[in-house]
């Protein structure tokens, strides 16, 4: 499934990094795209060929995620019209609404402009902005081998932004390796069973990825984009 315009670029982007791969340069090729949805599609086709290669190794565990890329920005943020019940809000800087900072809230219902919580409190959309982030629930299969990015920093150090290649599995914990520099640091990391928020990081998209040194940029877009938006780091 998906339009051509995915397959190919996601197709080449295996290609291209497997070469890279094997001279110990893991992120030398960007896959990126213009929207978050395009670019959960281009980590499943990737996945999909790297499977079919045997380059991700199984078994794996399923780790239950919250995607934050639905609702990204402030502007979304202050809408209620974006929002729905079944979606998670947790804080960014500091608590409100009675919400511990690194704990995720269930929407319950929105009405007039205002978002009611599981834990009763109530919060007008309005008001939000860069106070809180938004999230859904999500099944993320992870493979020795996968990429991921993480979304959300915790006490134990793990930074937003940061991508790395999953090592194995302790219990519900991942290992793997940050990549730092194009290169996979020497120490392994654990991304603890009770942290949410990361994705497969394959593809990213075009804002995501600036600031990376890579040696290819594929880009997946079904339309031109202007010539900001290209404006990714290459060397």
């Amino acid at each position: 499934g998906g339009p051509e315009y995915l397959k190919n670029a996601a197709e080449e982007y295996s290609r291209r990094s497997a070469e890279k791969e094997k001279a110990g340069e893991p992120d030398a090729v960007a896959l990126v795209a213009s929207s978050w949805s395009e670019v959960d599609k281009l980590n499943e086709l990737v996945r999909d060929k790297l499977k079919a290669d045997g380059e991700l190794k199984g078994p794996g565990m399923t780790k239950a995620v919250v995607d934050t890329f639905s609702i990204s920005s402030p502007e979304e943020r202050r809408s209620s019209r974006n929002y729905e019940p079944g979606m998670l809000v947790s804080p960014t800087v500091k608590p409100i609404a009675g919400m511990e900072l690194g704990k995720w809230y269930e929407v319950q219902a929105v009405k007039r402009g205002t978002l009611v919580l599981e834990n009763g409190r109530s919060l007008k959309a309005a008001e939000l902005g860069d106070k809180i982030q938004v999230g859904v629930r999500k099944e993320l299969e992870l493979r020795v081998g996968d990429k991921i990015l993480l979304q959300g920093n915790d006490k134990s150090g793990l930074e937003n932004g940061t991508r790395g290649v999953v090592t194995g599995f302790d219990g519900a914990a991942v290992k793997f390796r940050a990549i730092e520099k194009g290169k996979l640091a020497e120490r392994e990391q654990v991304v603890a069973g009770d942290y949410q928020t990361m994705t497969h990081g394959f593809a990213t998209t075009i804002h995501a990825s600036q600031g990376r040194t890579v040696d290819a940029v594929i880009g997946a877009t079904a339309r031109p984009l202007s010539g900001l938006l290209w404006n990714v780091a290459t060397s």
